[in-house]
């Protein structure tokens, strides 16, 4: 058999985890961060299906919120199904979620990956099922010597080669990460290519699973907004306008808002023109009262109001949508949408403006995101890149809604109908 030089590697990271465990006992109590992640990954009790005598039919492992999104149509699309499942998860961003769906599901069983309790904590003794999904890019050991096992079957999903460059030894030893995985999902065409270049050998394939649960939410909108009392009136001035004269800058950071130093665009909002509101990242007092600071600053002739105390729409005034959960969904009541972090380390999502019938707005950190290649592939024309935030009013052009809709609706068909194809062969 060949040398896999990918696999020898994550077998000395193994017995090098064995080796530290004792000292990360001892840094525990000098270390605030060995201690949280300790307190973090032994605060939920350990049972495995193993316990019962029971087998999971799928095990599945995530790290972030965006990871969770990806995999989510498959783990509950097993879980109706009355299969058992297992989920491990890796970070305490996406805590609540993952605990919030063991809570619905009795048949799903979840452990929060054990990486500073391991190996008190062994993802392997805990594991039942022989089929195992990764998302992305978190190879642990554990998780990769058990994927690679013969008796089980490794899928990773959402997979991107996105940004790599590789040559040399790192060429050979990427190819033999890969090489671990029966199958692999990629995130789109553009990162299927990208892997098959790598190695005509890997069994590949292209499917964005987020798609689905964003179509999925999007068709609750209405739901969403009735469960939000408090955004009332702001929602019925969003839906008494016309669609494409309302702009949302998505995920907002203090950086975006130099687009109010675009006297074009400030004097369309003066004007009635332009109705735009600022839907921020980080939700904290201070994050808040910053931006706050900022926008004051940047846009003195306008004024920035609480979307909460909102009662008629005036003239001149920008909105500050804090409210957490409802971005995606008013997506759908905004023409056109900035979405934020293009500017800073990289974009945050744009499929899901572009889902709900957006044309999308970002900056140029766009090295990241296989979902701005997917959009650039299916609507050249309504993903545009703004270089210099202070000169986006020359940017934001009209475009026929209707027509997209039309073009994302068929979009969100095919994928559902792709979906079930997946799902046989899973």
């Amino acid at each position: 058999m060949m040398l896999n030089t990918y696999l020898t590697f994550q077998r000395v990271i193994l017995l090098i985890h064995y080796l530290i465990y004792p000292l990360s006992l001892v840094l525990s109590p000098v270390f605030t961060f060995v201690k949280k992640r300790r307190q973090f990954e032994t605060a939920l009790a350990v049972s495995s299906f193993k316990g019962s005598g029971r087998h999971a039919s799928h095990c599945f492992h995530v790290s972030s919120e965006g990871e969770l999104e990806q995999a989510l149509p498959l783990i509950q699309y097993f879980l109706d199904q009355g299969n058992l499942i297992e989920l491990v998860y890796t970070s305490d961003s996406v805590s609540r979620k993952c605990d919030l769906l063991s809570k619905q599901y009795e048949n799903l069983n979840v452990l929060r990956m054990p990486l500073l309790s391991f190996p008190r904590i062994s993802f392997r003794r805990w594991v039942t099922a022989k089929k195992l999904f990764m998302c992305r890019y978190d190879f642990f050991s554990e998780l990769m010597l058990y994927g690679s096992r013969k008796d089980v079957e490794f899928t990773l999903l959402s997979a991107s080669l996105k940004g790599k460059r590789l040559s040399g030894f790192k060429k050979v030893f990427t190819r033999d990460l890969y090489r671990c995985f029966d199958y692999i999902i990629a995130a789109s065409e553009v990162e299927k290519e990208n892997f098959l270049n790598l190695s005509s050998d890997y069994n590949v394939t292209a499917f964005e699973f987020r798609l689905l649960q964003i179509a999925s939410r999007l068709d609750a909108s209405e739901d969403k907004f009735l469960e939000k009392d408090s955004l009332y009136n702001f929602f019925e001035i969003l839906k008494s306008r016309d669609v494409k004269t309302n702009l949302i800058i998505g995920s907002s950071w203090e950086v975006e808002l130099n687009i109010f130093k675009d006297q074009r665009l400030v004097e369309k909002i003066r004007a009635g023109e332009l109705l735009v509101v600022i839907a921020p990242h980080s939700l904290s007092k201070e994050s808040l009262l910053s931006l706050t600071k900022v926008f004051n600053e940047l846009a003195p002739s306008l004024s920035l109001v609480n979307a909460n105390d909102v009662r008629e729409y005036r003239e001149g005034e920008v909105y500050l949508n804090s409210t957490p959960g409802v971005l995606l969904e008013s997506y759908s009541l905004f023409g056109h949408v900035l979405v934020g972090g293009g500017h800073g380390r990289s974009i945050h999502s744009v499929l899901e403006p572009y889902l709900a019938g957006s044309r999308v707005y970002c900056g140029p950190k766009v090295f990241r995101s296989t979902e701005f290649d997917f959009i650039k592939k299916e609507s050249p024309n309504d993903v545009v890149v703004i270089e210099n935030l202070e000169e986006i009013s020359s940017s934001i052009a009209d475009y026929n809604r209707e027509l997209e809709l039309e073009k994302r609706s068929s979009l969100i068909n095919l994928y559902k109908s792709r979906f079930t194809e997946i799902m046989e062969r899973f």
